[in-house]
């Protein structure tokens, strides 16, 4: 699992209050979190719990190299906050509801022309299984406590560096025009999910998910209370990442 330092902090009580104890791991400079989720009849999952040095794409790329060169994970879960796509016209996403990522757009790459600028993004697609096993979940009702009355959508994602705070933006008009199920804009997942792509996979498979709470709609108001929303937004991501990593065997039992 990835996180920021909020996401981090959050998981951490997430953690606490289900009596899971974690053990601190130092390796070549870097520092991670690790525990077992277990549930009844089942072998546990080890969870490596790491965190980024800043958000973007670049410095979360660096600790998932570190992660799948130390740890050999199955999956990497990227976890935390976003804006999403809210409103009348748009994606009818709403503050405080959770997206798993089917795709991810990298909206970075454009090519200027005099007539004007074309985006050409990345897509990568995300873990074809877990998305399966959250849709089981999801449809079970075994995700509603932690959702706590929100929605869980399985949508597209838009990832960059650039923090989207107008609603009448050009740009954002632009990424809604991407794919009609793009559901927000966050800065880490295409970082996350090129290292992952540029993994030699042929032996020991792994691969990439993102789970993310609307913390903000990407507007004007995303200064409004934000530490407040940020916080409820990071701990109601963890409460269900929690809840999906501990169901999550790559092999069959």
């Amino acid at each position: 699992m990835l996180r920021r330092f909020r996401e981090e902090r959050e998981s951490k009580f997430e953690l606490a209050d289900r009596g899971i104890t974690t053990t601190e791991v130092q390796r070549e400079g870097c520092y991670y979190d690790v525990f077992e989720l277990t549930s009844a009849g089942r072998a546990p999952v080890r969870v490596v719990s790491a965190q980024a040095t800043d958000q973007g794409g670049q410095p979360t790329a660096a600790v998932t190299r570190d992660l799948l060169s130390m740890f050999r994970p199955t999956l990497i879960l990227l976890v935390g906050v976003f804006g999403g796509f809210g409103g009348f016209g748009e994606r009818g996403v709403s503050l405080g509801d959770v997206l798993l990522a089917r795709e991810v757009f990298d909206y970075t790459p454009e090519k200027m022309r005099p007539e004007g600028g074309g985006l050409r993004p990345r897509v990568y697609r995300t873990d074809e299984q877990l998305l399966r096993l959250v849709t089981k979940l999801d449809t079970r009702g075994r995700l509603d406590a932690s959702l706590e009355g929100h929605q869980l959508l399985v949508n597209d994602f838009a990832s960059s560096e650039k923090v989207i705070a107008w609603q009448g933006s050009e740009l954002r008009a632009r990424l809604l025009a991407l794919s009609a199920d793009v559901g927000g804009v966050e800065t880490e997942a295409h970082g996350v999910l090129h290292a992952i792509w540029e993994a030699f996979k042929a032996k020991e498979f792994v691969g990439g998910a993102m789970l993310k709470c609307v913390s903000d709609l990407g507007d004007e108001e995303m200064a409004v209370d934000k530490k407040a929303k940020q916080t409820e937004a990071a701990r109601r991501a963890a409460r269900v990442a929690l809840d999906i990593a501990g169901a999550f065997r790559r092999s069959d039992e």
